[in-house]
């Protein structure tokens, strides 16, 4: 019966040195041994470490659980691992990036799928079998249809999982070529959701939104709006990290999105966009421009100047255990993406709420902040040409340009006005 190895004992030997070793019992039911050293020369610490490390080896590769059989794993362990490796390899600043939830994803779609196989029975078919069930989801139990670059990115990370897991011994190659050659969804040929482009937000929605936000995330929709920034460099704003020595400021991102590629992001701020930024710049240095625990406290205040009814004293004494109860939630020393996302959204349903009182059948679109940064770039197009709102941008290629600058046809209206 198979067992599974204890921690190291010391084997004493009359001729030679003792020595630290584990012993388990494989499938078959063979004796197996493993030995971490000398005792003279390697402590009990130093053995309890390296069989820590090697036990969990041992609980994935089936060979070396079972010496002589081919080395091969089970696909719930290998999603398991490649996911614990995530954790620790996907880090910027200290914090998992959101690259470790989309394995998360794509690691649970594999085990529902494959869950009870052992990596040496999945096949370049058995994924392209995998890739066409992704493309239905359940939220909530109910089914939806994915996009192709959700379901496409799934793929891709399913395919890394296999590199990753040959390389370290966990799944056999006889099958690897095959898994890696599995081709990802085209749009248009598929079940899946076609992708949609980011459209740019009307200049209209953007000051709608800014009317029923805070005055944070305000400066920061103008930030966008002018600059074309990415929506995690507005939030992360520092005036440690703005140079401010000539008439157009200088403000690169301590963190971005790029910068695990070595590439370095200048944004300039012309006059408009300092004006932006003045109201907030009497803080720390290294504090955040944009405070969400500043809003929260502006706007707590907004509410109380406007209270039409006396404050009475049994108001006073509930506000005050209020304070002194600690919060379930509450506003952090900067805004994420995601919030900053929220208050957009949020701003948004206020404006609908406020235009139904006029027009019951007012609609106010919802946008995300992304869409600020194709505002702009369409915007600067007009203006500048796309060259030059490529360097803008930061980007390395014009062709990632014009995946946020619609074009400008008034050109071509010229023309078909002259010859048309």
């Amino acid at each position: 019966m198979a067992t599974e190895p204890s921690m190291p004992v010391r084997k004493r030997s009359k001729n030679r040195p003792d020595i630290w070793r584990t012993r388990w019992y494989d499938d078959a039911g063979k004796q197996q041994d493993k030995t971490f050293g000398y005792c003279d020369d390697v402590s009990e610490r130093q053995m309890r470490a390296r069989f820590t490390a090697w036990y969990q080896t041992w609980k994935l590769n089936r060979q070396i659980r079972n010496p002589g059989t081919a080395a091969v794993a089970g696909v719930s362990a290998l999603a398991d691992a490649y996911l614990a490796w995530a954790k620790t390899a996907f880090v910027k600043h200290g914090r998992m990036t959101s690259t470790v939830w989309n394995v998360a994803y794509a690691m649970q779609d594999l085990v529902d799928h494959f869950g009870k196989r052992d990596t040496h029975d999945v096949t370049g078919p058995d994924i392209a079998g995998l890739r066409e069930s992704m493309i239905i989801g359940f939220d909530d139990g109910k089914p939806y249809t994915r996009s192709v670059k959700t379901v496409n990115d799934r793929l891709y990370i399913v395919k890394q999982a296999f590199l990753w897991g040959h390389e370290r011994g966990l799944v056999p190659e006889n099958h690897l070529f095959g898994i890696t050659q599995v081709k990802p969804l085209k749009a248009g040929r598929t079940a899946a959701t076609a992708p949609t482009k980011v459209q740019p937000i009307d200049e209209h929605w953007a000051c709608v939104a800014k009317d029923h936000c805070s005055r944070q995330v305000g400066a920061m929709i103008d930030l966008q709006w002018l600059t074309a920034m990415r929506p995690g460099s507005a939030v992360i704003m520092r005036m440690a990290d703005i140079e401010r020595g000539k008439d157009v400021w200088l403000y690169t991102p301590h963190e971005h999105k790029l910068e695990h590629k070595g590439k370095l992001l200048i944004i300039p701020l012309g006059p408009q966009a300092q004006a932006i930024i003045e109201p907030f710049i009497d803080r720390p240095p290294t504090a955040y421009l944009f405070s969400p625990a500043e809003a929260e406290a502006e706007r707590r205040e907004l509410l109380r100047t406007k209270r039409k009814t006396p404050l009475y004293a049994a108001h006073v004494r509930r506000y005050d255990r209020q304070r002194t109860d600690e919060p379930e939630r509450s506003a952090g020393e900067r805004y994420s993406e995601e919030s900053y996302r929220r208050a957009i959204h949020r701003a948004c349903e206020r404006a609908q709420r406020e235009a139904r009182k006029l027009d019951p059948e007012a609609v106010v679109p919802v946008w995300n902040p992304n869409q600020l940064r194709h505002s702009a770039a369409t915007r600067l197009n007009k203006l500048f040409g796309l060259e030059d709102v490529s360097v803008l941008l930061g980007h390395s290629d014009v062709k990632t340009t014009r995946i946020y600058a619609q074009p400008d046809v008034s050109k071509a209206v010229d023309i078909a006005r002259k010859v048309g």
